[in-house]
């Protein structure tokens, strides 16, 4: 039988960073990635660090020698966002292996208090935006980035995180 699978691993020790809230964060990948991808079988490694850990990711990979909230590592090129039903490489345990989503913890806090919403939300939200990213979305142009948030606006209500004000029922 397939299954869906988050690997989660943190290179930190928050006190924040409770079972409570990765747990959530995990159940919102996976109803996140069956709206995007329907019945795939799929895998994701979800990472929590500290800015400097992400800073030095960044410059490796990216050349970009700054912090930033989260970090995205396909193992696909999608040319266009993936869509339900698209045949995808397994492994050789029926799963297709997206990619991993690294977040810098440091970061999520500090702009879950400057967004004046829970960092249970904004966890989420980043982990969302990465696996949208994971599946081929992007932000570079406008029409990629206005279909990337409602996409994003989208998923945050279907797993019952919006933003302060929202109604998840509209």
């Amino acid at each position: 039988m397939k299954s869906n699978k988050v690997y989660l691993e943190s290179e930190i020790d928050d006190p924040l960073l409770t079972p409570a809230l990765t747990d959530r964060v995990c159940e919102g990948l996976k109803t996140a990635a069956a709206e995007l991808l329907g019945d795939e079988a799929w895998s994701v490694c979800l990472v929590f660090t500290d800015d400097g850990s992400i800073r030095v990711l960044n410059k490796e990979r990216r050349s970009i020698d700054s912090v930033t909230d989260v970090l995205s590592f396909p193992m696909w090129d999608f040319s266009a966002p993936c869509v339900a039903g698209e045949e995808l490489e397994e492994d050789e345990d029926g799963t297709v292996c997206l990619g991993d989503i690294v977040i810098s913890f440091d970061t999520a806090k500090r702009q879950a208090e400057q967004y004046g919403h829970s960092l249970l939300r904004e966890c989420a939200f980043l982990a969302v935006h990465s696996l949208l990213h994971l599946v081929g979305y992007d932000h570079i142009d406008d029409g990629g980035r206005a279909s990337m948030e409602k996409k994003q606006r989208d998923i945050m209500k279907l797993i019952n995180i919006p933003r302060d004000g929202e109604n998840t029922n509209d």
